[in-house]
């Protein structure tokens, strides 16, 4: 099982930065790296449906009429929600902040959610490591080179990853990948 520390470790480690070191810069990537951790993880989880981070769910009504009058029922969304995949029935549905409208009296979506560090598979590890130290270096206004090795690097082992896991998945057509908004997120 992976754990956070470890994985900015290996990004420090990426970065030819000693892990223990004291000094101020490295205290600040680290700081940097945490600060910023979850929210790339989170970025990286909907860039594919990897077999770790997606799951079904019956959806909850609110109990509210939803705002939007092409729609009859309005369910909560998950808390660990990140990026809708399908719904059961592939049913027409729109969403709205932390709520989804249907015209389904049960909905059933398939999702891709926020998982533990300890849950992803060591491809996918790697692509985290890569886009911590990335973002290190954007952050420290570093080298470009540097950066766009890092970041050629991270795309294709996130293409690999993902390729990987359309190997098992059948349904879901080769070379679908989701790497054209890659640069936008920052």
């Amino acid at each position: 099982m992976t754990t956070k520390n470890e994985i900015i470790d290996k990004a420090l480690i990426r970065l030819g930065i000693a892990t223990k070191s004291a000094n101020a810069s490295t205290q600040a990537t680290v700081r940097c790296m945490n600060l910023y951790f979850d929210q790339i993880l989170c970025n990286l989880l909907k860039f594919g449906a990897f077999s770790f981070s997606t799951k079904w769910k019956q959806l909850l009504l609110t109990g509210n009429k939803p705002v939007i009058p092409e729609y009859l029922y309005e369910y909560h969304l998950p808390d660990d929600f990140i990026k809708p995949l399908r719904t059961y029935n592939r049913m027409d549905y729109q969403i709205n902040g932390n709520v989804i409208y249907s015209n389904e009296t049960e909905l059933k979506l398939r999702y891709i959610f926020k998982c533990s560090v300890s849950d992803i598979d060591n491809e996918f590890e790697e692509c985290l490591v890569l886009s911590l130290a990335h973002m290190a270096v954007y952050q420290a206004k570093g080298d470009p080179n540097l950066m766009a090795q890092l970041e050629k690097e991270r795309n294709d082992k996130l293409r690999l990853a993902d390729n990987l896991e359309m190997s098992s998945r059948p349904s879901r057509p080769l070379g679908t990948t989701m790497l054209g908004r890659w640069s936008k997120w920052r």
